[in-house]
């Protein structure tokens, strides 16, 4: 049973998105028999770039996408600017310091210990402690 349990569970993630890939490419290439469409054919993309608005539907979609990511992360740095002396972000940076900092001070907080801590703080198991090289420590 072990033997399978990797194939499996690959087939488990993979199969849905296979699936998912190959509905939307079939009617893409004009095979959708509900709609009549019974032949593999051009014909769906010939008639996508024959169409006058095409252009400008997909600059004004790229406009949007990158718009609204450069206003979000604006006002996410404005917000931050804002409330950086206020003291309730002080205390929730004081509350969620000990899961983001290393007790030691010769490595910057994005260290795997510091990402352990993250993990801890939602709830997922630990395997053993380590030092910042990968050694088990035996200090608590």
């Amino acid at each position: 049973m072990l033997r399978v349990a990797p194939a499996l569970t690959v087939a488990l993630f993979v199969g849905p998105i296979a699936a998912g890939l190959l509905a939307t490419a079939l009617p893409a290439f004009g095979w959708l028999p509900a709609l009549g469409g019974t032949a593999l054919s051009l014909d769906p993309w010939r008639a996508l770039l024959d169409a006058p608005g095409l252009p400008r539907a997909v600059g004004l979609t790229l406009l949007t996408g990158f718009g609204a990511t450069i206003l979000s992360l604006a006002v996410v740095v404005l917000f931050l600017i804002a409330a950086q002396d206020a003291r309730w972000f002080r205390r929730v940076q004081a509350a969620l310091s000990p899961f983001w900092r290393r007790r030691t001070r010769r490595w910057p907080s994005a260290s795997p210990s510091s990402s352990r801590r993250r993990g801890c703080s939602c709830g997922w198991s630990r395997p053993g402690r380590r030092d910042g090289r990968g050694r088990p420590t035996s200090r608590r």
